[in-house]
């Protein structure tokens, strides 16, 4: 798997959405983990970041974001189709 920087991660999310469109499979999964050596005052949440991991039959890639910053990435799939759904499928 390719650790990516997230605007790598979402020029390659979009290739892979092309790569997959019409045959083939795309995973997209999302998992909180926690920030690695993060210290935390008594009583409050401990900082976290989001793993994003996406894959197909061929390639497989991941980022780390922040979790405030998951919506925009929430959104970008939803970009992807409005744009295909504009150029027209014929």
């Amino acid at each position: 798997m390719v650790h990516l920087p997230q605007d790598e991660f979402l020029t390659a999310l979009t290739r892979l959405f092309g790569a997959t469109r019409d045959k083939g499979s795309l995973y997209i999964t999302f998992k909180r983990v926690p920030v690695k050596g993060a210290t935390v005052a008594e009583g409050e949440q401990p900082p976290s970041e989001c793993l994003i991991r996406a894959r197909s039959e061929k390639k497989r890639i991941s980022t780390t974001v922040r979790v405030r910053a998951t919506r925009v990435l929430n959104a970008t799939p939803v970009r992807v189709e409005l744009a295909r759904a504009g150029r027209g499928r014929g």
